[in-house]
């Protein structure tokens, strides 16, 4: 039998501001729902990550001083901190903290800190919000709603424009051939990231079909099933899984515990008959169907059991190169933000090519956590999990609201798709699904307040306390505005940087002059893209390296070593600095110097840079062996013009010395 709670207490608190005015709560979901979704800004590298943090940092900020002048007529209790996942969420920034300041990189790590500091301020407003406004859960409902429709109508869109009008089938992305579907991205810089924002928006639509009324009950419906075709359409892999796992949890929900949920036996049977069909179906169309079918959604469906897809191959080796780190710092990690600075000397020979090499982070979240947070702080992230699980289970089994049991099932689904899917990808970084996985997060709470009694011996909260989220969100504000700026100096320096090396790639030689002053606009732009808060680019490249590299083509060796010296202590495993390095120090003619680097960087992969600069300092210190040794271990088929150059010179060298060259070792 449920037990009885006294919830006078509560409505009473509620009621005391009923009539108050509802421009914070407005104007509180109308940013997150409706302005923050459309942020983005074309001229930074990364048009969704930090102009979303600019505008929610400066949210919070202002967002913290209008509520610090309502804190008064609302008096929130301290009930609300004492609450689980706010003690646990305190926990994990705590860490975090811990190990940044360990780290051997702390600036990287100033991004989670903001991300995960802002998130707990939205779970406490959220919650603050929706429980002291009329109908708050409704209105709530309503905003997600529209932040649904304002998601899909962008993707359908772009479908129209970019997919369904084109004769292509891939475009031309990051120099390789892409797959015209992920031109649809939405305003969320990826298409699996589209995909993981519209699962996040899913169980607050279908809950509103059923909780809305009128016009708003046909907008969630429509924006319901909209959802669902982007959802099949966008071919997300990860999404896929993961809605798998979340109608096999809803189904095993309804079985075990349908009775609460009002579902007769008859319906529970049903439902699982239903779900073995469907995994029986799954299953013969992953194991049992024709290989290489022409059906899209067959060929997507069958690469996530295929072993050698190229996909999985990728994420398989990262994954092991991530395993292979942990026991090294297993407590405390590597600091947040610090994974990309590590991974690469844990690669062990599993990449084959250097484009395969670019990796900021580890395509799992729970791997992620866990190598950069330690195994205490995998430990305090995974509760924070099992207590929302918890909340939603109790809501089923507790509350005497029919509706509320059902949203709690439908946030249940939501939270396994997000979990099963977060073994694949990756939105633990992105502001935007951080933020509405607080609002899920705020939402399990809130559906479990309603079942707690209140406890008048509770204090008011001080308005004092509003004073850390307005400095977190300032903090937050100006540090976005750096990473930004930084971008944007970064664009006009790598536009340029990549015309001189595409030039060169295919074979014509630009005037002196013009490549010089290309250098120069290389390394203005770099220097000003320098900032005390953000020492490296999104692909995890420091900007010191754009520096050091246009010196050394400007003939300025001493400076451009001075500089990638910087650069290497900022990233140590970062091939493209070592390599370049052991150029720089080979033209000082400091030849022991520029070996130690380059071997350092053919241990972690030999890339066609390294093979030739080592191969030549190898020449230099009268190493013909190793330098013959190396080169002829470098695939064929991708040997350059000066490679065969100088092996044929080494070649010569026997021959003159009367010697065979030393057969390569195993």
């Amino acid at each position: 039998m449920a037990k009885k709670t006294d919830t006078k207490g509560r409505k009473k608190k509620e009621s005391e501001v009923k009539s108050k005015p509802s421009y914070l709560f407005y104007f509180y979901f109308a940013f997150l729902t409706i302005i923050f979704p459309i942020v983005h800004y074309s001229k930074a590298l990364d048009t969704a990550l930090m102009p979303r943090l600019f505008a929610l940092s400066l949210f919070v900020a202002i967002f913290g001083v209008l509520f610090y002048f309502q804190m008064k007529k609302y008096r929130i209790t301290s009930s609300i901190l004492k609450d689980k996942v706010f003690i646990l969420m305190a926990a994990f920034i705590l860490l975090s903290i811990i190990s940044l300041i360990l780290s051997s990189n702390p600036i990287e790590g100033l991004l989670d800190i903001i991300r995960l500091s802002l998130m707990t301020f939205i779970i406490f407003w959220t919650v603050v919000m929706v429980t002291y406004e009329p109908d708050g859960l409704e209105k709530m409902l309503k905003f997600l709603t529209l932040t649904g429709l304002i998601l899909s109508v962008i993707a359908f869109w772009q479908y129209f424009t970019d997919v369904f009008q084109s004769k292509e089938k891939f475009f031309e992305e990051y120099g390789r051939q892409t797959p015209i579907i992920y031109q649809v991205r939405g305003l969320m810089a990826h298409k699996n990231l589209l995909s993981f924002a519209l699962g996040l928006i899913l169980p607050f639509t279908i809950f509103g079909t059923i909780k809305l009324k009128k016009n708003w009950k046909r907008l969630a419906i429509v924006v319901t099933v909209a959802i669902l075709l982007l959802l099949l359409i966008l071919q997300t892999r990860a999404i896929w899984v993961g809605s798998f796992a979340a109608i096999a949890v809803v189904i095993l929900t309804l079985l075990f515990l349908g009775k609460h949920l009002g579902v007769s036996k008859k319906w529970r049977i049903s439902f699982a008959v239903m779900g073995v069909i469907g995994f029986l179906g799954i299953a013969s169309i992953l194991f049992l169907s024709q290989r290489n079918s022409n059906n899209q959604y067959i060929k997507q469906l069958q690469s996530i059991v295929n072993p050698s897809s190229k996909q999985n191959i990728h994420r398989i080796n990262i994954w092991k190169t991530t395993l292979d780190m942990i026991p090294e710092k297993p407590v405390l990690g590597y600091g947040p933000g610090n994974w990309k600075l590590h991974a690469p000397k844990f690669y062990k020979g599993r990449f084959t090519n250097e484009e395969e090499l670019n990796w900021q982070r580890p395509h799992n979240d729970f791997l992620w956590v866990m190598t950069e947070k330690g195994l205490l702080g995998f430990a305090i992230y995974m509760s924070v999990f099992v207590v929302i699980f918890y909340y939603l289970f109790r809501t089923i089994r507790r509350s005497e609201n029919s509706k509320d049991r059902l949203f709690a099932l439908f946030l249940i689904g939501a939270l396994t798709m997000y979990l099963v899917a977060s073994f694949f990808d990756f939105p633990y970084e992105r502001v935007f699904h951080t933020m509405f996985l607080g609002i899920l997060f705020a939402t399990a709470i809130i559906l479990n307040n309603k079942l707690k009694s209140v406890n008048n011996d509770d204090k008011i909260i001080k308005p004092a306390f509003v004073l850390l989220p307005i400095a977190i969100g300032i903090f937050g504000a100006i540090y976005a505005a750096q990473c930004i700026d930084q971008e944007v100096h970064l664009i006009v320096a790598r536009k340029n940087f990549n015309y001189i090396n595409n030039m060169a790639n295919l074979g014509r030689q630009l005037p002196t002059q013009e490549a010089n002053r290309r250098w120069r606009i290389v390394l203005e732009e770099s220097q000003k893209a320098q900032k005390p808060l953000k020492n490296m680019d999104p692909q995890a490249n420091p900007i010191y390296s754009y520096e050091g590299i246009a010196y050394m083509n400007l003939g300025d060796y001493v400076n451009g070593v001075r500089v990638l010296e910087m650069a290497r202590q900022q990233h140590p495993g970062n091939i493209f600095i070592l390599n370049n390095l052991g150029a720089a120090y080979f033209h000082l003619e400091k030849l022991d110097i520029a070996r130690e680097y380059l071997e350092r960087s053919y241990k972690i992969f030999p890339s066609r840079d390294c093979v030739i600069n080592l191969s030549a300092v190898y020449y230099k210190l009268g190493m013909y062996d190793e330098a013959y040794e190396i080169i002829q271990a470098f695939p064929e088929e991708k040997r350059t013009g000066k490679m065969l150059r100088n092996l044929k010179a080494l070649e010569t060298i026997f021959e003159n010395q009367g010697q065979e060259p030393e057969a390569i070792s195993n």
